[in-house]
Parts: C-alpha cells; structure tokens; sequence
C-alpha cells in the first residue's frame, strides 16, 4: 500500500473522531461555527472521496465511468476546502461584513468552476500502488487555490496586528505548510499530502475556536437580564421624575419674573431672589445630577488615560488630612463598586484637591465630608461628588459671581495650571471644559456645600468578557425593544409580546433605546411610539439610522386619528407601523412577520 493512501486513511480516522466530538455538543450559533461546521463535513466526504479516488483509479479498467466521477469529485472537494477555509479567514478578518449579497455571486462562480472541473480534460495514472491524475482540471485546481492563497495573504496582512492570536494559528499553519505540499504534491502527485494537511488544519482549528460552555452562559444571560431589568427601571424612574420636576420650576421662574417688575419693597426684592437661588439649585440637581438621559457617550471627551477613581480619592485625601485643622472631623464616602475609567485624571484630582484645600481653610470647628456618588450607564458613568463644610460659608452674591464665571482660562490661568491647587474660580472654568459643571450652596456662617458632576468613560479591557462576545448569540428568546411613554399601552403591548415568548426591554426615552443599540445589543424589532415628550419617534427613528450598520425593523405606533398619514412614516424610515387603537390584531401582524 502506497504512503499516499496511508495518510488518507490517518486522516479519515482523526476526522471521524472530530465530527463526533464536534457534533455531540451543544455550540454556539454564530458564523465562525457554522462556516466550521461545513468544513468538518467537507473534509469527511473529501476524505472518503479521495479513498474512493485511489481504489478506482486503481482498477479504472473495471470501473471506468466510477474513476472519472470520483477523480473528479475529489479535485472538487480540493477547492471546496480552501474556498471555506477561506471564507472563515475573511469573516475573523472582517467580522462586520455583509455576506449576504456575495451569496449569489459566489454560487455563480462555484457553479462555473465545478462545470469546467467535470469539463476539461484529466488524465489517469496506475503504475502500482502509485495512482494520480494530471491534466487542464488538476491545473485549474492549482491556478485557483493560488488565488485564494492570495487572498488569505491579504487578510493575514490586513490584520497584522492581531495575526498572532489563537484563531490566526491554522492560518499561520496552513500558509507555512500548505505551500511546501503543494510543490510536493505536484512533483510527485502519488503522495496525496494535500488531503491530510487539510484534515489536520480542520483539526487544528478545533482547538482555536472559542466554544465556551453554553449552559454555564446561558446562566450568565439570565442575570444579566434581570440586572438591565433593574437598570431600565431606575432609568425609567429618574426621567419620570426629572419630567415631573421641571414644570414646577419652570411656573416658580416665570412667578418670580412677573413678581421682580412689580413695584415690591427690597427686603421681598431679597427674598425673591433668594428663591431663584433655591429653583437654580434645584434644576441643577435635575438636570446635571439625575438626568441621566443626557449620559452620552458621543459628547463625553476622549483621553485615553485609564484611572481607578477609588485611588484618585484615597491619593487626594491623604495630601489634604495634613491641612484639616485640629478638632475639624474629615471623612470620605464612595460606592464600593466603582469602574475603572478613562480621563484626564491629572485635572479632576487637582480640581478635588483645590476645593478640599478650601473647605480646610474657612473650616475651624465642626466636620468636612467628602462623598462620591456614581450612575453608570453602558459606556459611560456620571460621577457626583457632594464636599460639605461647616465653615464660614458665602455671600449669594460671591456665589454667583463663581458660578457665573465662564469662558476661556486667561494667560496667567493657563501657566498655573500644573501648580497643586487652583481657586474656585479656576476650578468651574476646568469643570466646563471637561463638559462638568458646579454648583455652590452656601450660608454664612453655617458652611458650603459643593457639587460637582462629570461624566466619564467607562473602561473596557481589551478582551471584552465571554458573555459579551456572545450575548446575542445565546438568548433563546426573540428580544423586542419597546420605547414609549404611555404605561396603558406598554402593559398591552408586553402582554402579548410575553405571551409569544419574547424578550421585552422597555424604555421610556428615545434617546436611552439609542444607547442601548450602540451598547452592541441586537433586537428582532423595535416598537417606537409616536407622540412622546423630549424626543420623538421620528426623532428617535433618525438617531438609530446614524448608529453605523443599523438594519433592525423599527415599527411606529400610531393613534388613529394619524392612520390617514401612515404611509407617510413608511416613507420616512420606518419599517412598518401599528395603530395602538387596533393593537390587539396589528401585533400578532408585526409578531409574524417580524
């Protein structure tokens, strides 16, 4: 028996091992496994082929017709091969590509290449135990896996900086070793080496494939679910609030105003304005500290310094206790889970610093406090510090002179900022450049209270966590975004959404239904209602189609004085509509088709 057949057959046993193992557990639904799946399969009938191949060409007197078909299939199987391992090479190189309209393409062209495979001549050899075939249909094979060679050198080249990653490593193999068998095989074609080195390929990529346990992530996915379930409902909640809260405000200024161009004695002049002082406060909390619909990511500044803020508090604490006056009780608060970060550290560090150092300095008697609040959402995380004093406190006027303060750090601003402290009035210019803000509470002779909001990005390790990787591959659920504001409809809608066992994130503003898209999660379809308040559906529709590569069904929900003009959102974007007061019939239509 000649080495040819030999390693055919070693190759025939490791690759039935490998579909058995491969096939008998449960695998993640993505790309990467289906495209390795068929090269399992390819490789099991190319394999069984090729032996096939040696016996009838062995004895091609007594099986003729046989000989042609099986040489012939084999010098498919052979191209076949590297086209998929090819395809898998792309898809590592460029994940975010869309195969779909290559399909057509690439049938016509395999439809084309198997016609001039069965085509053009081939001619036999048996000369003993050595067998093989030669001709324009072998060459063709050659020609063709040169190209592709050329294709995978481009995707090895294009993704240089990652080559040396555990998925690159068949591609490494193949490239070293596929080349030397070719020549081999075709100065002497007996050997059949270009069987078994696929086959070990295949083999190879077993091991360099992440296959993590499914059911273990499956248990990962529940709870994370329940975690976003939480998340949605304080954000929910807080923009609930935040809406109620601004009509008030809003009312008191425009009393206040009408009150001022009154003829009124100063000492109601005073008190007025005192209240504008206590409405300002207010609408700072709302709209800089529980906002947090106004956490984007797009608008937060990027500097790539990674900083762990528990340190940078711990770091500024330690330089201040030497300052904190005798009898004066210093302490410090923050969460115990705290995200590393990205920023300019360097400057929030000397900003805490400078604002401590001042409290020290007004505060004789009594307590300092320093606490650190945080709400992270997706990418970004707003950080809220309160510092309070029981010093000597301020004027209202000096407080509005501070806050007041704007513009750009003049010359003498600029050269100290790399000193250790800054006054306060440096300090609100820094905080609006890096898009913060500040605002002072003070009375005199009771103590100031300091609030100070900037929002920052989040961190991410390179490597994201393997629930990341493969979130929206493992949820059995179809997973349906709802956005909407009115609560009668959300409760009908998640009713019969639920009850065809769908996944339902429900969310009250547009703009968090666009954060989470761009956080990576993926819906079957997305339910926007018209009519809502600081952004709406068409709004909302308009911030989706800027996320790059956006192609989720987004569906208006429609009252039905607006029926007449549905074909009008059609138009607009929108993949299809449902009017809320038929909304029984119009979702189980949306359910089915979407």
């Amino acid at each position: 028996m000649s080495a040819g057949i030999n390693f055919t057959l070693a190759s025939l046993f490791y690759i039935i091992l490998l579909l058995f193992v491969f096939f008998s557990k449960t695998r993640i639904n993505r790309l990467e496994n289906k495209i390795y799946s068929y090269l399992i399969i390819t490789c099991f009938f190319g394999v069984t082929i090729g032996l096939g191949t040696w016996y009838f060409m062995k004895n091609m007197n007594v099986y003729p017709l046989l000989n042609i078909i099986f040489s012939r299939l084999y010098l498919v199987y052979l191209i076949t091969w590297l086209s998929i391992f090819c395809l898998y090479t792309i898809v590592i190189t460029f994940p975010k590509l869309n195969f779909d309209k290559w399909k057509s393409y690439f049938y016509i062209i395999y439809f084309v290449l198997f016609c001039g495979i069965f085509l053009l001549p081939l001619e036999y050899v048996s000369e003993g135990d050595r067998v093989y075939s030669y001709g324009m249909a072998a060459n063709l094979i050659y020609l063709l896996s040169g190209i592709l060679i050329i294709v995978l050198i481009y995707c090895m080249l294009k993704n240089r900086k990652e080559i040396f990653q555990k998925k690159y490593y068949p591609l490494i193999l193949f490239m070293l070793l596929g080349g030397v068998v070719m020549v081999i095989q075709k100065l002497n074609p007996a050997l059949l080496l270009l069987t078994y080195t696929e086959t070990f390929i295949t083999f190879l990529m077993y091991f360099t494939i992440e296959n993590p346990d499914v059911s273990m992530l499956n248990e990962l996915y529940k709870n994370k679910e329940l975690m976003e379930q939480s998340y949605e409902d304080k954000y929910n909640f807080l923009f609930e609030m935040t809406q109620e809260a601004r009509s008030p405000i809003v009312d008191i200024n425009s009393v206040t105003r009408e009150l001022l161009n009154e003829d009124v004695s100063d000492s109601v002049k005073e008190k007025i304005n005192y209240l504008n002082v206590l409405t300002r406060r207010l609408d700072f909390s709302i709209n800089n500290v529980l906002n947090i619909s106004s956490l984007d990511v797009s608008k937060v500044k990027i500097i790539n310094s990674k900083y762990e803020l528990d340190k940078i508090c711990d770091d500024v604490v330690t330089k201040i206790k030497p300052s904190v006056k005798p009898g004066v009780n210093f302490t410090i608060e923050y969460p115990k889970q705290i995200p590393k970060l990205y920023g300019d550290y360097m400057k929030l560090r000397q900003i805490l610093y400078s604002l401590l150092i001042n409290s020290c300095k007004n505060t004789i008697n009594g307590s300092i406090n320093l606490k650190v609040n945080l709400i992270e959402k997706y990418d970004v995380a707003r950080l809220i510090f309160n510092i309070s004093d029981t010093g000597s406190g301020m004027e209202i006027d000096k407080i509005n002179e501070l806050l007041s303060t704007t513009g750009e750090l003049d010359k003498e601003e600029l050269e100290n900022l790399d000193t250790k402290e800054y006054n306060v009035k440096v300090c609100q210019k820094v905080i609006k450049i890096m898009g913060g803000n500040l605002m002072i509470k003070s009375n005199v002779g009771e103590g100031t209270e300091i609030n100070l909001t900037v929002d920052q990005r989040v961190y991410h390790e390179k490597d994201k966590s393997i629930l990341n990787q493969y979130e929206n591959d493992i949820a059995n659920f179809k997973k349906v975004l709802l956005i909407a504001q009115n609560k009668e409809l959300i409760n009908t809608i998640k009713k019969y959404l639920v009850k065809n066992n769908m996944t339902v994130s429900t969310l009250y503003y547009g703009k968090d239904g666009v954060d989470k898209v761009k956080s990576g999660k993926n819906y079957d379809f997305i339910l926007i209602e018209d009519e809502m308040k600081e952004i709406s559906g068409y709004m909302t529709l308009k911030e989706l189609k800027n996320i790059n590569n956006f192609d989720i069904p987004c569906i208006i929900m429609l009252n039905k004085d607006k029926e007449n003009i549905k074909e009008h959102f059609i138009e607009d974007g929108f993949s299809d509509y449902l009017i809320t007061n038929n909304i029984e019939n119009d979702i189980e239509k949306i359910i089915n088709k979407y």
